[in-house]
């Protein structure tokens, strides 16, 4: 059976659309959350998950997760909060070197505002050679 080029592109095309989509998660309690994972090839990790909730009070909580290989080493970079408008809430330094690897953030919002979380940085190794770049983005809205 020959496969043509165009089904191939079509195929990796679907693929790498369902890689690259944010999906909206359920946490237990009163907790509201949108995450957005990469894990395209990289030297140091096998994923890193940023997210964005937000509880009853209209606290925002930002974080970054990373799940590193055995030779991973850690994380260093900048987790920055944007609202609607574009505007710069916060900024906050990541710099974590202990398993497991992450880090959480929170910040008092508002109710129906959108807000935006970004980080951009890098994944290190045990012998600090060939850094992995992460820039990741989640956006979403402090409601019911």
């Amino acid at each position: 059976m020959r496969i043509t080029a165009n089904f191939t592109r079509t195929l990796l095309a679907m693929v790498l659309a369902l890689v690259m989509m944010s999906s909206p998660v359920y946490a237990s309690g009163n907790l509201r959350s949108t995450y957005s994972s990469i894990s395209p090839r990289f030297n140091n990790i096998i994923n890193a998950t940023l997210s964005i909730g937000f509880d009853m009070d209209n606290v925002v909580y930002c974080s970054i997760d990373v799940n590193p290989y055995s030779h991973g080493s850690g994380i260093s970079g900048l987790m920055k909060l944007f609202d609607s408008s574009g505007t710069c809430l916060a900024i906050w330094s990541v710099s974590d070197y202990e398993r497991p690897i992450g880090a959480e953030f929170s910040y008092q919002g508002e109710y129906g505002e959108t807000y935006t979380v970004t980080f951009a940085g890098y994944a290190y190794s045990n012998n600090q050679t060939a850094p992995d770049r992460l820039e990741m983005s989640v956006t979403g809205t402090c409601k019911d």
